[in-house]
């Protein structure tokens, strides 16, 4: 009883504290922080915002570590959203390449094609990215170098053109008997037609 009578005084002994705290807020001449993005006064509010930012003290080494880490930790923020797209992403990659690349595979491009897309990285390191976890024995320098011209080509052709042309050249369509090469090239094909799918449809 004693106890309550304790934390009733110390509650009303913060009353007067909490409404002066309040009272400054409200007093403040700065404007507050437009939270509806619909307001007029709003697009003047972030405008100014990045007036007063300037990228000048950060290098373009700096701005993409800080963005992938900072895609990194929306994206844990909301597990199941990211697993649900990748699932989506899974379903989608199937139809076109579950004869050629096992399940289990695809399923990990998939995730990991989810995570990256956002991230502020050269694309061909996007595309490393999605494929170092299933190809444990290669280099990422040297997944770099498989990766570009596959990013690359693709700019300047139809996504169906530059996927068909990169299967082409993957000889075999059994998993267990392609080389290690033809493997890292098939993946880092699947990899690119995921992140195309995630472009095309935004999952």
């Amino acid at each position: 009883m004693e106890s309550k009578s304790i934390q009733s005084q110390q509650s009303q002994d913060l009353t007067p504290v909490v409404e002066l705290e309040m009272q400054a807020l409200l007093q403040l001449d700065e404007s507050p922080y437009p939270w509806s993005a619909m307001d007029p006064a709003s697009a003047a509010y972030f405008d100014a915002m990045e007036q007063d930012f300037s990228w000048d003290d950060w290098s373009s080494d700096e701005v993409a570590t800080r963005s992938s880490a900072f895609f990194s930790q929306v994206n844990a923020l909301w597990p199941a959203a990211t697993a649900k797209a990748a699932d989506t992403l899974a379903e989608s990659l199937s139809p076109r390449f579950a004869a050629r690349l096992p399940q289990a595979m695809l399923d990990a491009i998939a995730q990991q094609a989810s995570r990256v897309f956002d991230a502020n990285v050269d694309l061909a390191d996007r595309l490393v990215a999605c494929v170092q976890d299933v190809l444990p024995a290669w280099g990422e320098e040297d997944l770099q170098v498989m990766a570009r011209p596959l990013a690359y080509a693709m700019r300047g052709t139809s996504k169906e053109e530059a996927i068909d042309q990169a299967l082409a050249s993957v000889q075999s369509d059994n998993w267990q008997s392609l080389s290690e090469i033809d493997r890292a090239r098939l993946s880092l094909v699947v990899a690119r037609y995921a992140i195309a799918q995630i472009e095309q449809s935004d999952l």
